[in-house]
């Protein structure tokens, strides 16, 4: 079972999200995560939990946010998660 876990901020916001991430890795003993995050949030969550094992990256602002908006949505289509749980209000 592979679940998605969606959350974009700063290293505050990621901190907040620690309990949550790990409230779904108690209910699903077996899954593996992933975490779609900022580099803030890689860095935050590096080392959090072994079943956490992929990190991808989102950079919302500039260009490289307009690029990669594609290439991210095509990662999470490929992998075919069976659950994806969203932890971000901003739209972009």
């Amino acid at each position: 079972m592979k679940i998605l876990a969606i959350r974009v901020g700063r290293s505050g916001d990621i901190v907040m999200l620690t309990a949550a991430l790990k409230a779904i890795l108690d209910r699903w003993p077996e899954a593996e995560l992933h975490m779609l995050t900022s580099l803030d949030g890689k860095r935050v969550l590096k080392g959090f939990h072994d079943r956490l094992t992929k990190f991808i990256i989102y950079q919302r602002k500039g260009l490289q946010g307009i690029l990669a908006r594609k290439k991210v949505k095509q990662q999470i289509n490929e992998t075919r998660y069976d659950k994806i749980f969203c932890f971000e209000l901003n739209k972009n």
